[in-house]
């Protein structure tokens, strides 16, 4: 048996059409299967993610009262 390692960037019109590819020929045969499957994010994404997750865990802490806020007037005279 081989094993094959490939990076496919599943954006591009060639990595989605190969993607498609495989996953028709993995469920039509029983002598082909994906090991793992891994997913990295650019750095962009991270932060981005990052981000969203602060984001989150402060609205909780406002909502659950463990943080105070500004209210919205003391924002808009902030900006």
């Amino acid at each position: 048996m081989t094993t094959i390692t490939l990076k496919i960037n599943e954006r591009t019109k060639a990595g989605k059409a190969f993607l498609e590819m495989a996953n028709v020929m993995i469920k039509e045969s029983k002598s082909i299967e994906i090991v793992s499957n891994t997913f990295t994010r650019s750095l962009a994404e991270e932060k981005y993610l990052n981000s969203l997750k602060k984001a989150s865990l402060e609205m909780k802490e406002l909502s659950s009262g463990r943080k105070n806020g500004k209210t919205l007037n003391d924002f808009f005279d902030a900006i």
